[in-house]
């Protein structure tokens, strides 16, 4: 059984309440202006909990009651919990086994996390980045010889103070934003164009770095962002998906083949991908083996690039240039990319991981043999069939959170140096009654 390919599909369903509260504006006297995207946002059922891990040894979960906790290695201030009062420039604790509230008076909305660093967007709309600020990705500017203005940065602290933010991803050198105008800014390393500034094939990229945050293709309005290892990939208020960076494995989704490769290795500005699909969401990987994930609007999952294992689930592991749908017919609202594997969630709250089995890391299988080193190259069920508000994939492992409330971890993870290995999703910390 260990060396069969699986293939299974799941029907999903998704209840829109669009009328219900067009039906409940219609009764209200005042004279209110909703934009679409505001009406979507408000429409649609966000989860109870959200979650981020990431390549390192530290993660960070938003509460129902958006108070923000994080948990693991805090060697470089990932967690945000200051500088210890006894000995400065040293953080306050080297690590936390449960989840430890940060920013205590303040609430937030969104959280980012990557090797070593963090960002997050408060309920207020402000941007607040710590931890390790390697090649300038925190944002706070340069010291004026083309260094970041700080390495290390110990507590949540604003960025870019006079613009407001609905969403961040972090990448490990790089990092991107949408302000409430939707405008998409980037700061960063930009030595493969990630940042998405211009540049071409005889100079390279226009610029080495940006240590600020810098406004990012002007003419157009986004509405999500994801950064990679060296590529950035977003989408567009209208839903077009555009990416940008670097594009050895195909990541970009902008074509190729696998006997000549990818059309282009590189991409200097945000470059219109599958110009025929309007989507939802997407999920760029930090890791060596580059792939991509994109949701469409119809809830249909797509993924290129990198194809090791068979993460991006299409029955095969070749790469992939152009964006391909994955096996089955379930219909998806989330998905998180990882180095080795690829795990989403479907409409209806189940979670399925797919790709190079490591120690458990797809969480489907109770057998040591179905788990070390088999490639399932399609879509497979997480074992227990629970409902799960967030998922979010490491190197080696998977975290999620169940609607009840549990933080579960399958395959082998560094967060903690304890409990650090599972088959099968494992009760890490229970949230329910409080992180």
């Amino acid at each position: 059984m260990k060396n069969e390919k699986y293939t299974k599909s799941y029907k999903g369903s998704r209840v829109l309440l669009l009328k219900i509260f067009a039906l409940l504006l219609s009764s209200c006297s005042l004279d209110i202006t909703i934009s679409k995207m505001e009406l979507t946002s408000i429409s649609s059922s966000s989860p109870s909990y959200k979650l981020s891990s990431g390549p390192g040894y530290h993660l960070c979960l938003i509460d129902p009651h958006s108070e923000l906790w994080c948990l693991g290695s805090n060697s470089q201030f990932e967690l945000g919990l200051g500088e210890s009062t006894t000995q400065p420039g040293q953080p306050t604790v080297d690590r936390t086994y449960t989840p430890v509230k940060v920013d205590t008076n303040e609430k937030y909305q969104s959280v980012s996390v990557a090797e070593a660093g963090t960002c997050a967007i408060t309920t207020t709309n402000q941007l607040k980045c710590w931890g390790s600020n390697n090649g300038g990705r925190l944002g706070f500017g340069s010291d004026g010889a083309n260094n970041p203005v700080a390495y290390l940065i110990p507590a949540p602290t604003i960025v870019d103070a006079d613009e407001k933010y609905i969403d961040i991803s972090l990448g490990n050198t790089h990092a991107c934003a949408i302000t409430t105008q939707n405008k998409l800014k980037c700061w960063g390393q930009n030595y493969s164009s990630q940042l998405g500034l211009g540049g071409d094939d005889v100079n390279g990229p226009s610029i080495a770095a940006a240590f600020l945050p810098t406004a990012v293709d002007g003419i157009e309005k986004y509405k999500s962002v994801s950064v990679g290892s060296d590529y950035t990939c977003a989408i567009t208020l209208a839903g077009q998906l555009k990416c940008w960076g670097a594009n050895g494995n195909g990541q970009l989704g902008l074509g190729g083949d696998l006997g000549n490769g990818p059309s282009s290795v590189v991409s200097y500005v945000p470059t219109v991908v599958n110009s025929g699909k309007k989507y939802s969401t997407v999920a760029a990987s930090n890791g060596s083996m580059r792939s991509t994930c994109a949701v469409d609007e119809l809830g249909t999952l797509e993924c290129f690039g990198d194809n090791f294992g068979g993460k991006l689930g299409v029955g095969h592991s070749d790469t992939i240039y152009v964006p391909t749908s994955v096996l089955g017919s379930n219909k998806y609202k989330t998905v998180s990319v990882g180095n080795l594997h690829t795990c989403a969630t479907t409409t209806s709250n189940l979670v399925q991981c797919w790709g190079y089995s490591y120690n458990g890391n797809l969480g489907i299988s109770e057998n040591i043999d179905d788990s070390v080193g088999i490639q399932y190259e399609s879509p497979m069920n997480l074992l227990g069939g629970e409902s799960y508000d967030s998922v979010s994939v490491g190197t080696y492992s998977s975290w999620g959170i169940t609607s009840s409330g549990e933080l579960r971890f399958w395959g082998m993870h560094d967060i903690t140096l304890d409990n650090n290995t599972a088959l099968v999703p494992t009760l890490y910390h229970s949230l329910s009654t409080g992180p």
